[in-house]
């Protein structure tokens, strides 16, 4: 059985990373809270898998890989982890070798954590 994180009760990452390889549904970190994810409509999946469809023709010739919300990003510099909608990695990709799962954000990760200075790290 899982256990329930009280609204606004503050986490480590490790015991975020521990409780989320069991878990039944998905949530993010967000600097210590945990923050469940809300299931998506069929428009918002159609506009997801149209993109990653026209990602991947523009980056199939490029060092470039087009990945799915399933995988979750780890934002170091912001002590986040998250899933987007959609991940483009241009550089080699760096698991979380203990657990085998979470990306590091390689490129200046300092740019993601606010929202009024994305550059590369879009929100759609």
């Amino acid at each position: 059985m899982q256990t329930i994180i009280e609204k606004n009760q503050i986490i480590s990452e490790e015991e975020y990373l521990t409780r989320e390889a069991k878990a039944d549904f998905k949530s993010e970190y967000h600097q210590g809270e945990v923050l469940m994810m809300a299931g998506a409509s069929l428009y918002h999946n159609r506009i997801v898998s149209n993109l990653i469809g026209e990602l991947y023709t523009c980056l199939k010739n490029k060092k470039c890989e087009v990945l799915p919300s399933d995988m979750l990003l780890k934002l170091p510099a912001c002590k986040k982890y998250v899933y987007p909608d959609i991940t483009i990695v241009c550089e080699e990709i760096q698991l979380d070798e203990e657990k085998k799962q979470g990306l590091d954000v390689l490129l200046n990760p300092s740019k993601y954590c606010d929202r009024s200075t994305i550059r590369k790290y879009k929100i759609i």
